[in-house]
């Protein structure tokens, strides 16, 4: 399954999955933890893991907000 945050998709797109993952994050629509775990949290390693330093710089700044989400 093709996903938002692989390396082949465009820079805008990337960014924008880790701006998406916070937004859905701060406002507690992912689910439970376990749904995180399985279906978010591979996204989130991969743009923490991206060779483009805007991505990771944009994930960065969405990592507080999703281990509040996480702590709730």
């Amino acid at each position: 399954m093709k996903r938002m945050s692989q390396r082949t998709e465009p820079l805008s797109v990337r960014t924008s999955c880790a701006i998406l993952i916070g937004a859905l994050a701060a406002g507690n629509s992912l689910g439970s933890p376990d749904v995180f775990e399985q279906h978010f949290l591979p996204i989130v390693k991969d743009i923490c893991q991206d060779f483009n330093w805007e991505v990771r710089r944009d994930v960065c700044g969405q990592l507080t907000v999703i281990s509040d989400y996480l702590k709730a």
